[in-house]
């Protein structure tokens, strides 16, 4: 969801310097266009940590390994 509104209020900006014809028009499609493109990365990132997090709860819960 955070990432959602930050997607949101990025596109917001670029929209609103592309009506006001703004000096930093490309900067803020540049700042969409990277967003974007990472929004995936971090969300992989997200559920392989979850994951992670998770396996180890199960291992702490069950006394852990045993050598």
């Amino acid at each position: 969801m955070p990432a959602t509104a930050v997607l949101l209020g990025l596109l917001g900006w670029f929209v609103a310097e592309a009506a006001r014809g703004g000096g930093v028009e490309g900067l803020a499609e540049r700042a969409v266009a990277g967003a974007e493109s990472l929004a995936p990365l971090a969300l992989v990132l997200a559920l392989l940590s979850r994951r992670r997090a998770e396996s180890s709860l199960r291992l702490g819960a069950a006394g852990g390994l045993r050598g």
